[in-house]
């Protein structure tokens, strides 16, 4: 009898894990969103927009803790449209911004050549692009929550309790997405310590919500590169560290 032949690897992929045809469609919608996210926060980042508010001599960044937030998107909206009295774009401020009028007018004192406001304005384009982009996403990852079924058998789950302070963002999926994975689940993850739903979400859908692939919660901190890996010498922990994953959920 001729030997049984094992295929190189084999091993390895027996011990691999992907979630199912249903989950790997939504972990494919949501790495796409993450990396539109990653696009847009390059042009807002000190490598585009905030390079050339720079070469202005333009400290907006001092004061507002985001220029893409409330007051920094107003204000970068006026400049590239041609205003550059520094008191009339700091009267743009919002009321909840913590910076006073006189230190926005301070950290807008600067020169506006015409080169560095030109790439101010395609930053800017590129940014409300990218969030146009993000925008399409989340409608078609809620299109693609509202045809999925629920993944557990039980009474109606609770109603929703109040958002948690200091959650939104504008990087959070939309509102509706918390009260689907609800639906789909039966568990409020949202409502954990630390997990919003973003995370809660990557982590649906990078994990499936069959748990029993791993034998303990040590396995699945493993899989997910969270267990740390020590260098040990004589008894002695040299170095400690995690290991590296292309798993997205513990990038969150």
């Amino acid at each position: 009898m001729d030997a049984e032949v094992t295929q190189p690897g084999a091993e390895r992929l027996t011990a691999s894990f992907r979630p199912d045809v249903e989950m790997r469609a939504l972990r494919s919608y949501l790495r796409h969103r993450s990396e539109l996210l990653q696009h847009r926060a390059l042009h807002a980042r000190s490598v585009h927009m905030q390079k050339a508010l720079q070469h202005m001599n333009l400290q907006l960044h001092h004061v507002l803790s985001d220029v893409t937030g409330v007051t920094g998107l107003k204000i970068l909206r006026a400049i590239v449209a041609g205003e550059h009295d520094p008191l009339k774009l700091a009267q743009l401020r919002n009321p909840a911004c913590k910076s006073s009028t006189e230190m926005i007018v301070q950290a807008l004192t600067g020169t506006w050549e015409a080169e560095h406001l030109f790439a101010l304005r395609q930053s800017l384009e590129l940014y409300d692009f990218y969030t146009q982009k993000v925008a399409e996403c989340d409608t078609a990852i809620e299109q693609y929550y509202a045809a999925m079924k629920p993944r557990w058998e039980g009474d109606v789950p609770p109603d929703l309790p109040p958002l948690k302070p200091d959650s939104n963002s504008k990087n959070q999926p939309s509102l509706r997405t918390r009260a689907e994975l609800l639906r789909l689940t039966g568990v409020d993850l949202v409502a954990v310590h630390g997990i919003s739903a973003s995370l809660a979400q990557t982590i649906l859908s990078e994990t499936g919500t069959d748990v029993t692939k791993w034998p303990t919660e040590k396995h699945y901190c493993s899989w997910l590169g969270l267990a740390p890996h020590n260098d040990i010498s004589g008894g002695k922990v040299l170095r400690s560290r995690t290991l590296k994953t292309d798993n997205q959920a513990p990038r969150q």
